[in-house]
């Protein structure tokens, strides 16, 4: 598989939430970052759509408000992503990636596609091609049950989401 199947294969991954898949694919200590996995799927987030609130990345990640707060805090005191007010409305602050967010990611994803190649060596190109194609097969089947309010956002964004390399 190469490396753009990968890239695409690891935001498949990160933006729609496959915690025993994650553990498999990024097995410590193949991937060691500064910054947990839930930080760099925000940043991978907002590198796609580039601005969102928190509540759209939060129902997008499927976690509480308190601790997208947190992730917001920690990302912003490291200067990866920064608060703006939204132009239609005052009262909502909207999320955005800075150059040193984009940066970060980009680096952490070549990474994230050196170490992969480790984890996946045993499996032949048919079974990767099969595991990404799986991926985006359980990814529609479960926009198709998720008719909740609250996944709104979150179906909206995975279905205009295809990744793209950076």
């Amino acid at each position: 598989m190469d490396d753009a199947k990968l890239i695409e294969l690891i935001d498949a991954v990160f933006l729609f939430h496959y915690p025993h898949l994650v553990k498999k694919l990024f097995a410590s200590p193949i991937i060691t970052t500064e910054i947990p996995f839930s930080h760099c799927q925000t940043l991978i987030l907002l590198r796609k759509f580039e601005m969102l609130s928190i509540s759209e990345i939060r129902n997008v990640m499927n976690i509480k408000k308190q601790n997208m707060t947190y992730i917001i805090n920690k990302l912003e005191n490291k200067r990866l992503i920064q608060r703006l007010p939204d132009l239609n409305d005052r009262r909502l602050v909207k999320i955005k990636i800075t150059d040193e967010g984009e940066e970060y990611i980009n680096q952490w994803q070549i990474n994230a596609v050196d170490n992969i190649k480790k984890n996946l060596s045993t499996l032949c190109n048919e079974d990767l091609e099969l595991l990404l194609q799986s991926i985006k097969t359980i990814k529609i089947v479960l926009l198709k049950l998720s008719n909740d309010r609250e996944f709104k956002d979150s179906k909206f964004i995975l279905r205009h989401y295809e990744p793209q390399i950076h």
